[in-house]
């Protein structure tokens, strides 16, 4: 189902994610991570804790799977209730769609990368927390390869990324032409 982010901010799912995107020449591109360990790419998110809301949990996840990149364009969640968000029929699942500048397109993953560097020397590191390797970005087409494709995505020409299967499921039964519209129509009214 469709949603706004103000839903989630009182909603209770089991995980929550971010999903990242812009727009360049018409074009969508969605910023997914790669998961250290499977190789396999996601949203940004992860387990919604006992206390927490999903908007909540999904904006935990965002700054701690990217070192906090992000903290200077999140002000509060406030500014995330009328982005675009969906949600699967068992309440289980919510992912927010945040529209940032298409600037990101080429420092986000370069400043992850640097990011991450910093945290593996750290005296803070912990392996538990280092679980993506890098930050990827897709245009919409990849995208919907990675979703629908019936063959293996790192077949096609576009893309040589696999999608986790959880992640996978809940965007073939929640991603589609409206989807895309409404985030063409919030990104257009966010910039």
């Amino acid at each position: 189902m469709m949603t706004l982010g103000l839903y989630l901010a009182h909603k209770k799912t089991i995980r929550a994610g971010f999903v990242p995107y812009t727009m360049r020449k018409g074009v969508l591109y969605f910023l997914l991570a790669r998961h250290r360990e499977t190789g396999e790419l996601g949203d940004l998110g992860g387990g919604v804790r006992q206390y927490e809301g999903a908007l909540q949990a999904g904006l935990r996840e965002l700054d701690e799977e990217t070192h906090g990149l992000f903290n200077v364009d999140i002000v509060n969640a406030n500014d995330l209730t009328s982005k675009i968000a969906l949600i699967d029929k068992g309440n289980k699942m919510s992912v927010i769609f945040w529209p940032i500048s298409p600037e990101w397109i080429n420092s986000a993953p370069l400043e992850f990368q640097k990011r991450r560097e910093q945290y593996l020397s750290s005296k803070s590191y912990r392996k538990q927390n280092d679980e993506i390797s890098e930050l990827v970005w897709l245009d919409e087409l990849a995208f919907k390869l990675l979703i629908f494709g019936r063959q293996r995505a790192h077949d096609h020409p576009h893309t040589h990324n696999e999608l986790w299967q959880k992640v996978k499921n809940f965007f073939q039964q929640c991603y589609n032409s409206e989807t895309s519209d409404a985030l063409k129509i919030i990104y257009s009214h966010t910039k």
